[in-house]
């Protein structure tokens, strides 16, 4: 054991042996002097009176305590003279951001709301300045009446009974007391009226814009454009003779009757308004004027329309007269190149005459409406290729109140003033009518077939579309078959056939793209088209020949390019391309004299022939409007689509991917069913083809 070293006694055992022998001597010293020398080896603390929650940068980089109330500096930077400087503390400082940023956003609340006061109160001031405006222009207007017209005890009545100013100034311009156009017209057009000056001169008639006096106020009530009744009859007779017959929305007879008596029953300021917007386009500059006062039938048609518009109250949306007032309107804006508008005005139509009050007018009268608008529906969603927005009873007989065989209403090639010595012919206007109405009939239902209503396009539907197509021009009354060019035909009658010829290209030429065909059936198809294709062609070749094209309803030059593209793409050399192209830019140059929209077409068809390769005129400037540009919003006042060409590639979308197979037995059942001999099914090729030849050439 002795060799071993003796433990160290622990830190522990050592800790305790001198804290005995501090309380032990503790002990002895506590009532003496001596314990002070016991401490005067340790440290004492400083303390501080007063620390700083934040420190200022230089105590918090020193590590010293702070004794600063900030703003006022700490006494250690007053002691050594520097700056003293509080930065806040981040999270303290991150709330304060924070209450500011939302004490920044009410404050804003607060403004936005008192701006929206303010806004309000501005717009009050600004619609009570305006009534004051108006109220005031109304009370001229009376008080310019009172006196000149007889209606004073009126007015002086309806002020004592508590009528407002706009009521009674209403109330006056429905009794259609003409007023000065120089007063309403706004200054900026009042150039505009010196294109019915130019026309009322050239007629030689002692008449002015100026207010009428009391006699003429009694005898004209229907237009403040101008008061020439030798003018606004003009333009009537030009509508009767070009527009009426192809598209009819009244009876002529009512109508004309309801002018010259001032009555109100079928005829109001604002179809009048209209007619004359419409006909303006058929004015003739060079032959009318002077060549010194030529006339801008574009500004004659906006005065018209602007007269129009401001004539269609709320209140009469529903009368039959503003029906009639919309679809001329679609017409008149159609002509003008601005197809959106004149689309929304066809809608309008269309809307309004369900609530027409039919035991308000004639069933007659309604009758020929209703269908007048159904046709202007459906012309312009197939030359468009849109779904009509047609009535449901597209599919009734037409014209059962209508008696289309006691017409006895005459036609002359009316143009200027002085034609109403012309010879005069029956017009069969609504005859033609009638007959229109049964091949829109047909076109709706195709429309419907290709449009996917009803499912897929098979080729049973397509046939019976076709079938249907045949019976109308087979139950045709022969004064409606004839359009040999020799006979004269009616250029009404002419353009019936015409878009008879149209609809049928547009029923077999997207099968010409579709494969699902047989080669032979498609080669028998392309026949059917260039045949009508050509046929068509030639009935507008008849019609520039009798009457020029000059007067041609913008909805035949739709007719027109779809027949010409037809012949240049599957016919080129019969006629000759370069030929058709030449003709039907030749014919919009005359058309678009007085309907803007042609000159858009032409362009378009332009682009549509260099498209498919064909050579253009040489005289192709001269066929062009020179320094006209045709943008996007051009074409689309046209046509309402960016091209006038049939699509076809969404057409054989619908088409039913069977119509292969049954195309060959429902063509032969066809084929069969149409004078075919004893019934016999023509199961022979050659026999087949004798009898489409028969069927084209009939």
């Amino acid at each position: 054991m002795a060799a071993f070293r003796p433990i160290a006694p622990s830190p522990h055992d050592r800790s305790s042996a001198s804290s005995s022998r501090a309380t032990a001597s503790g002990g002895g010293t506590s009532g003496g002097g001596s314990g002070s020398s016991g401490n005067s080896g340790q440290r004492k603390r400083r303390i501080h009176g007063h620390v700083a929650q934040v420190a200022c940068t230089e105590c918090r980089h020193a590590r010293a305590k702070c004794d600063g109330d900030r703003p006022d500096p700490c006494s250690r930077c007053l002691g050594r003279n520097t700056n003293c400087v509080y930065e806040p503390h981040t999270k303290t400082h991150k709330d304060d951001l924070l209450r500011e940023i939302e004490s920044l956003r009410e404050d804003n609340a607060g403004l936005h709301d008192e701006n929206e006061g303010l806004h309000e109160v501005t717009d009050h001031l600004r619609q009570t300045n305006e009534g004051l405006r108006e109220a005031s222009e109304w009370m001229t207007y009376i008080l310019d009446v009172l006196g000149s017209n007889g209606h004073d005890q009126e007015i002086i009545r309806r002020l004592r009974n508590g009528d407002s100013i706009q009521t009674i100034a209403s109330w006056l311009e429905r009794q259609h007391e003409v007023t000065s156009t120089l007063e309403i017209v706004p200054a900026s057009q009042r150039n505009l009226v010196e294109v019915i000056k130019r026309v009322e001169e050239h007629y030689h008639e002692d008449v002015s814009l100026d207010r009428p006096t009391d006699t003429a106020a009694t005898e004209w009530r229907w237009t403040r454009v101008t008061s020439s009744q030798k003018l606004v009859k003009h333009l009537i007779d030009l509508y009767l003779t070009w527009v009426h017959p192809i598209h009819m929305l009244f009876d002529a007879e009512k109508f004309l009757e309801s002018f010259q008596n001032n009555d109100t029953t079928y005829c109001l300021h604002h179809l009048v308004s209209a007619i004359c917007a419409m006909a303006s386009h058929l004015i003739d500059d060079k032959a009318e004027v002077p060549t010194d006062r030529t006339v801008d039938a574009t500004a004659l048609h906006e005065l018209f329309m602007e007269e129009a518009r401001a004539k269609i109250f709320p209140e009469d949306y529903n009368r039959i007269t503003s029906v009639q007032a919309f679809g001329v309107m679609f017409l008149a804006d159609l002509s003008s190149g601005k197809a959106r508008r004149a689309t929304g005005y066809l809608r309008a139509a269309a809307d309004s005459l369900k609530a027409v009050n039919s035991e308000e007018v004639s069933p007659a009268v309604l009758e020929i409406l209703t269908w007048g608008i159904h046709s202007l529906n459906t012309v312009w969603a197939g030359l468009t290729y849109q779904r009509p927005f047609a009535p449901d009873s597209a599919n009734a007989v037409a014209f059962r109140e209508v008696q289309t065989d006691l017409e006895d209403t005459l036609w002359r090639f009316y143009r200027h003033p002085g034609d109403q010595q012309v010879p005069s012919r029956q017009s069969h206007a609504v005859l033609t009518a009638s007959n229109q109405v049964k091949l829109y009939q047909v076109v709706h239902q195709t429309i419907h077939v290709f449009c996917g209503s009803g499912g897929k396009a098979t080729a049973q539907l397509i046939l019976r579309c076709y079938e249907r197509f045949l019976a109308w021009r087979d139950e045709l009354p022969p004064s409606m078959k004839d359009v040999e060019v020799d006979n004269q035909p009616l250029p009404h009658v002419l353009y019936l056939h015409i878009q008879y010829h149209t609809a049928l290209v547009h029923l077999f030429t997207p099968l010409l793209s579709c494969d699902k065909l047989p080669e032979p059936n498609r080669a028998e198809l392309e026949r059917m088209v260039v045949f009508h294709g050509r046929s068509g062609f030639e009935l507008l070749e008849h019609a520039n020949r009798l009457y020029s094209c000059r007067y041609q309803m913008p909805l035949m030059a739709f007719c027109m390019l779809h027949l010409s593209g037809a012949l240049i793409r599957y016919s080129p050399t019969d006629p000759p391309a370069r030929e058709n192209v030449a003709f039907s830019l030749g014919v919009l140059r005359q058309s678009r004299v007085g309907f803007p929209i042609c000159g858009t077409l032409q362009e378009m068809f332009r682009r549509t022939a260099v498209e498919y390769g064909v050579p253009l005129p040489e005289n192709v400037r001269e066929l062009m409007s020179p320094g006209t540009h045709y943008g996007v919003d051009e074409i689309l006042d046209a046509c309402t689509r960016l091209s006038y060409v049939q699509p076809t590639d969404q057409i054989i979308r619908n088409i039913d991917d069977s119509i292969g197979m049954e195309w060959p037995e429902e063509w032969e059942r066809v084929m069969s069913s149409l004078n075919a001999p004893s019934g016999r099914r023509l199961v022979n090729d050659n026999r087949r083809t004798m009898h489409i030849n028969t069927l084209l050439n009939d």
